[in-house]
């Protein structure tokens, strides 16, 4: 029991003895305690009982002396109580308040309650209805009446101590049977313990001796047939076990030394692997350090350029273009590390859907041709049998294996061609249905002994390689990887000087009643093929759109800008600023019978979120398109979208090519209707200004939008830079508030629409502002990154220190004729 102390006896038969007596100890005083507290209980009532019929009488007999006043014979009354042994004193008060007789027994002068006068003791019971019981007296209440006529009032004060003074002798007398019944206990309890201790007893003995002297072979002896008795086997059999473990354990100590060089020899060859492990990532550092810096390098220095006034339309294009193309390879790079850093965090994820094996061979091909063409080597594309229609994979990740090793191929190849041959193998009783792709170049080829390292992350064949052919040393193992994960692998053969042949294998999934096509050729192959083009998007589209859209989006920045962007395309646009409003306006058009063609749903968005608007929308029997918008990127998130009933998916900032193609999929065909005016947008409701932050150096010169060349994007990255300086003093405002809510809204929106307005550099940072919030980073780190953001946002060209904007002269702006 938790509130006993702690024994400190440590003989097992004392404390046995004393936990038996102790417990009848407390069995018996609680006996004890419960028969006095009936006991005086069963007392007080009686004498209550017998105290109340007594008072009952003398109220009938006085009451014809209250009523004729006659107060001597109301005393001779109350004299009768000095029969009474416990009767103390007796009052007699009128209806008035007043005592109209009194008597007092000679005990009530020496009894406690001798310092009550009369109208204490009226005033100690008038609030009770009968009786009012306390320690040591009793107080009984009687009203005087004749013919239902209450006159006045009897009290009589009854001693309760005699009562008492029987209840503490028979407790007394019970304490002391208690006393020999534990006593008695003890003895019994002493004599029955010596059968269970003296088992245990042995046990005890025999332990020490062998724990003293290490000797197995003692055994205990055996007293009884019963429980301890089996314990006692135990013993024993557990001593023979212990005999038998001790001389295994000799023999086995022999051949310790051995063992022990053995792993220490394993240790060492772990130790070196580990080393070399860690020479490997310093050298990827390295590596990766100068494969960023190169693009970065490159986009920094064509970003001065272009705040070079002077330069022609021609010239600032062609900056523009060249910071683009490195900043989709440094966009690669830190995809390749993304990917290793979810393979090797078990994240990565894929899917199986139906896929064109011919489209997919002729995407990949129209990506890689060019750059064999450009070094002056072939490229030829091959298929070896018949082609499944459709094969069950997923064509995202199936297309990234194949560009990096046709990539690679073309890289390590200075003469002759690269050539991707693909061929369908046929299930049998070993394999399913299985893709076979060969990439074969006439490169340099792979010496024997690095092709161990081939496929390792953050390695290539050798130093060398990284030096003469740049690269990460991740895409191999990615590939592999992701071969894994598609059911099948990587396997290669090569020659130093030869070139190589890499072959992947991949599951085609469940093919049952998919057609073979037969004959495919290289031909077929350049019908699937879309050209690439230099830049994201023409200044005049090739096709008007002419279809309704309605964009659901809660930054004021990122709605003006897409709008204005989609009608210079010919799109109308309605706008919503939140997924209630675009809800019912999208759900009011259908019942109008003017549905709208395509809505562009922002998924993160207050009020109501993108993914339950749709949702609802599905739910409501909405079944027009709907594209999510979100900056999470992952594979996670673009199935999350789908779930929620999106058809597609775009992730900010948005990229306009790919906007304008995503928007013409699911517009309806092009009718002989007039092109809408770039002046068709609708805004549904009123917009909200946004705001948020950005970090890197204050001192990298001013920023320009990547845009700023666009004369029809112009004016809106001049609303936006106007507006910016408002902006970063609600930021600050919110940050020295505290207003957390309010910081993280408006730093979400900043992140979208300066990676809209083309202002990455402040879109990036106000995304590290916001992982910072949302991972509850200390005061100083938020505060670091909104000081970064805000140095930023005070580079925009146009901005001054004092926070306004300088329309003239600002980079950012067209303002009529060259840039």
């Amino acid at each position: 029991m938790p509130f006993l102390p702690r024994l400190s006896i440590r003989s097992f038969s004392t404390k046995l003895t004393f936990t038996v007596m102790l417990t009848a100890s407390f069995g018996i005083v609680l006996v004890c305690a419960a028969t006095a507290v009936l006991a005086y209980s069963q007392a007080c009532l009686r004498a209550e009982e017998s105290a109340t019929s007594q008072a009952r009488i003398i109220a009938i007999n006085v009451a014809a002396a209250l009523a004729f006043d006659d107060a001597d014979s109301a005393r001779e009354t109350l004299a009768a109580l000095s029969a009474e042994p416990m009767a103390l004193r007796a009052v007699i008060t009128q209806q008035n308040g007043e005592t109209f007789a009194r008597f007092a027994t000679p005990a009530a002068a020496q009894h406690p309650t001798a310092h009550l006068d009369t109208h204490a003791l009226v005033a100690e019971t008038e609030t009770t209805q009968n009786t009012w019981l306390r320690n040591s007296h009793l107080s009984i209440v009687q009203p005087v009446k004749i013919d239902d006529e209450t006159l006045g009032t009897l009290v009589v004060l009854y001693d309760l101590i005699p009562v008492q003074a029987r209840v503490w002798r028979g407790l007394q007398l019970s304490a002391l049977i208690g006393f020999f019944a534990c006593l008695l206990s003890g003895i019994t309890a002493q004599r029955l313990g010596r059968g269970l201790t003296t088992p245990v007893a042995e046990l005890t003995r025999i332990a020490a001796a062998v724990h003293d002297h290490q000797d197995y072979t003692l055994r205990a002896q055996r007293f009884q047939n019963d429980e301890l008795g089996e314990l006692t086997d135990g013993f024993n059999a557990m001593l023979t076990q212990v005999e038998e473990s001790d001389a295994a354990l000799q023999t086995t100590n022999d051949q310790l030394e051995t063992r022990v060089a053995v792993r220490t020899a394993a240790l060492e060859t772990a130790t070196h692997e580990a080393q070399a492990a860690n020479r490997s990532k310093s050298a990827f550092l390295a590596n990766m350090s100068h494969e960023i810096r190169t693009p970065m390098t490159a986009i920094l220095g064509y970003s001065d350029l272009l705040l070079d006034h002077r330069q022609a339309e021609e010239e600032r294009i062609d900056c523009v273009q060249t910071i683009h193309r490195n900043g989709q390879h440094l966009l690669a790079i830190i995809n390749d590390v993304l990917d290793i850093s979810k393979i090797e965090a078990g994240a990565m994820t894929v899917e199986r859907i139906p896929t064109s094996i011919i489209q997919l061979v002729a995407d990949v091909a129209s990506i890689t041709r060019i750059r064999a063409l450009d070094k002056g080597i072939g490229y030829h594309v091959t298929f070896e049998g018949p082609v499944p229609e459709t094969v069950y994979t997923d064509p995202t990740r199936l297309r990234q294996i194949l560009i990096n090793l046709v990539g690679n191929a073309i890289k390590f190849t200075h003469s002759g061609a690269v050539t991707l041959t693909f061929r369908f193998n046929p299930a049998n009783e070993n394999t399913s249905d299985q893709l076979h792709f060969d990439v074969r170049d006439t490169g340099v080829g792979i010496p024997p002994n690095t092709l161990g390292n081939l496929f390792k992350p953050f390695t290539q064949s050798d130093e060398s390689t990284t030096r003469r052919f740049g690269g990460t040393g991740l895409g191999l193992a990615i590939s592999r990887q992701l071969s894994h994960l598609l059911g099948g692998d990587i396997t290669v053969q090569s020659e130093p000087g030869l070139g190589s042949r890499f072959t992947v294998v991949v599951d085609a999934g469940d093919l049952t009643g998919i057609e073979l096509i037969d004959g495919v050729t290289e031909a077929d192959v350049h019908a699937h093929e879309t050209p690439v083009l230099d830049s994201q998007e023409t200044d005049t589209p090739p096709h008007p759109i002419l279809t309704r859209v309605l964009l659901v989006e809660d930054g004021e920045d990122n709605r003006r800008f897409i709008s204005r962007f989609l009608s210079k395309h010919g799109v109308t646009v309605e706008m919503a600023e939140n997924g209630r409003i675009g809800h019912d306006a999208a759900l009011a058009a259908q019942t109008a019978g003017q549905p709208f063609d395509l809505i562009l749903m922002d998924m993160q968005m207050p009020e109501m979120d993108g993914y339950t608007a749709t949702s609802k929308l599905r739910a409501a029997g909405y079944t027009h398109p709907v594209v999510a918008l979100t900056a999470h990127a992952m594979a996670d998130d673009r199935r999350k979208c789908l779930d929620a009933g999106c058809d597609d998916y775009l992730t900010k900032p948005i990229h306009h090519a790919k906007l304008i193609d995503v928007v013409r999929q699911h517009s309806p065909p092009v009718q002989n209707t007039p092109a809408t005016t770039p002046d068709s947008t609708t805004a549904i409701t009123d917009l909200s200004s946004s705001a948020t932050r950005i970090p890197t150096r204050p001192d990298d010169g001013p920023l320009v939008s990547r845009y700023a060349t666009d004369p029809v994007l112009a004016e809106l990255i001049d609303e936006f830079v106007a507006v910016l300086p408002a902006r970063i003093d609600e930021l600050v405002q919110a940050h020295r508030t505290a207003d957390m809510d309010t910081l993280r809204s408006r730093i979400h929106q900043l992140k979208g629409s300066a990676g809209t307005h083309g202002f990455d550099p402040i879109s990036a940072a106000a995304r590290r502002l916001e992982d910072d919030l949302k991972a509850n980073a200390d005061a100083d780190a938020v505060s670091n990154a909104l000081d970064a953001v805000q140095q930023l946002c005070k580079r925009v060209a146009g901005i001054p220190a004092t926070g306004h904007t300088q329309p003239a002269n600002n980079p950012n702006i067209h303002q009529g004729g060259a840039p």
